[in-house]
């Protein structure tokens, strides 16, 4: 056998599909998880957000579930109508009003009847064990897998310039991974005595059916086109040796900590897990009310509604890890992605505010007069407010992870010099900076963060703009 003989008969082939894509969700979770690819037409497009495999993990009262409900809605809303989705509650806490709350609450959802008509479909322990589920979820999707006719259209470019194509999009959650469990486990502790060695044997025995499902997740959310969800449940490992203790899991985890009822496979496999850390009430020293109240007679002295928590990739497959992202959650209304934006900007030297500390503006909109107590409300209503915010956050995390620093500037500078070269602001406003799949049929014409920073370069004009 020729040398090149040899050469061609050891050859697997490429991957069939060469982009793994990820679903922008905005609410800072993109950029630190993603990387810009170019499509078709020139443009960036952010291949960040929600891979196939995200873990939100925590401890009691961090806002797990919140978070994770919002990475799911988000993402079927931006997929596209098609999109369908099931989450499944081993906790059975999922009450379906609050769910529909937090639901209406997403600015992001422009579907508010998604559980309503059964294209997100809540289930839990009483309708399926956890093996019923996962048996029902993997036959469905193997089902999927040969469908070779109900494909989608992807933004982004395969090796001859041409748009991927793939399985229309699902998506699955698990909340928790921690409670998950099998039936014939069930009634194995249910039968013995508790800590009893069967009882033992029962729970290294869920450990090890966990384990089994897990490993197959890739696999098979890979080759479908469906994301899959998990929260879970972070504690602290009891030592039988304290003077010898137990190497961490990961180098950002800490001394003990462990994600309960599950191995190590749930964080080495999953694409990103985000973990929670102290959570705190959100409110102003002064006024000893919300820091940003909804309205601006809304609140008591005491009021608790608004929390901040730190959430940190504790391992990252296309960022960095250990990256820490603090998230502005409502207790009542959900995560608020824009004004989680809005608190990264201001905690990194306020960049991308003009203005002082009591009267404020984001250069994009001069005109829109801001302030604490008006922040949120404002928010609300002002979608181009929301695109600004969205936008200058962005550029705080390029410039925070040192990232495309050759077109860098300031949100002020950018906007200086993008009306310098006769660009209407409102209309570079009236945009979306996240990716959706050509049947879709998005209205909203695109363009990135990193489309503007090359259209202040001039190396980039918008293939959907006239050049006059």
């Amino acid at each position: 056998m020729s040398v090149i003989e040899q050469i061609e008969s050891f050859k697997f082939g490429h991957t069939p599909i060469e982009t793994k894509a990820l679903v922008n969700v905005g609410c800072g979770f993109d950029i630190p998880t993603g990387s810009y690819v170019t499509g078709k037409y020139g443009e960036s497009i952010l291949n960040g957000g929600c891979g196939y495999f995200v873990v939100v993990a925590g401890g009691a009262n961090n806002y797990k579930t919140a978070v994770m409900f919002y990475m799911m809605t988000t993402l079927m809303e931006r997929l596209g109508y098609y999109t369908s989705g099931n989450f499944y509650d081993t906790e059975e806490n999922a009450f379906i009003e609050s769910l529909n709350r937090l639901l209406l609450q997403n600015p992001n959802v422009t579907d508010p009847e998604m559980i309503n008509t059964n294209r997100l479909l809540i289930t839990d322990k009483v309708l399926y064990s956890g093996n019923e589920f996962f048996e029902k979820l993997k036959s469905d999707l193997e089902k999927k897998a040969l469908d070779k006719k109900n494909k989608i259209t992807l933004p982004f470019v395969d090796r001859l310039g041409n748009n991927i194509r793939s399985h229309v999009p699902t998506a699955s959650a698990i909340d928790s991974i921690s409670d998950f469990s099998s039936d014939d486990v069930d009634e194995q502790l249910d039968d013995n005595e508790l800590g009893s060695s069967k009882q033992l044997t029962a729970h290294m025995k869920q450990g090890l059916v966990k384990t089994n499902m897990i490993v197959r997740i890739p696999q098979l959310c890979g080759k479908t086109n469906n994301y899959m969800f998990m929260t879970a449940q972070v504690g602290s490992k009891i030592e039988m040796n304290p003077m010898q203790p137990s190497p961490k899991q990961l180098t950002h985890m800490k001394q003990g900590e462990i994600i309960k009822g599950c191995s190590s496979k749930l964080i080495s496999l999953a694409n990103v897990t985000w973990a929670a850390r102290n959570a705190r009430v959100f409110n102003n020293q002064r006024t000893k009310m919300p820091e940003y109240p909804k309205t601006n007679v809304d609140g008591v002295e005491g009021d608790t509604d608004l929390m901040a928590v730190n959430y940190q990739t504790w391992r990252s497959k296309t960022g960095p890890s250990a990256y820490t992202l603090e998230l502005i959650i409502s207790q009542k209304d959900g995560l608020l992605p824009t004004l989680t934006e809005f608190n990264l900007m201001k905690t990194s030297n306020r960049f991308g505010i003009s203005g002082n500390e009591m009267n404020y503006f984001t250069p994009f909109l001069p005109d829109v007069k801001l302030s604490r107590t008006v922040l949120r409300s404002k928010i609300d209503t002002n979608e181009r407010l929301r695109r600004a915010i969205n936008i200058s956050s962005e550029m705080c995390q390029l410039k925070e992870l040192h990232r495309h620093e050759d077109v860098m500037c300031t949100p002020e500078e950018l906007v200086q010099d993008l009306v310098a070269k006769g660009y209407n602001i409102e209309q570079l406003l009236d945009t979306v900076g996240w990716w959706s799949p050509l049947e879709a049929n998005q209205q909203t014409p695109f363009l990135s963060t990193l489309d503007l920073l090359k259209m202040r370069a001039g190396t980039y004009h918008p293939y959907w703009m006239s050049n006059t």
